[in-house]
């Protein structure tokens, strides 16, 4: 979420948006259970060949 926002062009810690979703009650999205995206992106590559 902090990276969407200075994307938008706005100033912010890090550390601010985490209050501010801690205080709203929102937690942490879970771990997922399936690959790492280094893991996906290796995958990827030796599937799909270059042409």
């Amino acid at each position: 979420m902090h990276g969407e926002l200075v994307q938008l062009g706005y100033q912010v810690g890090a550390s601010t948006v985490w209050t501010i979703l801690r205080s709203a009650h929102v937690d942490p999205a879970p771990r997922r259970s399936g690959p790492t995206w280094r893991q996906f992106l290796h995958t990827q590559a030796h599937a799909h060949p270059r042409l």
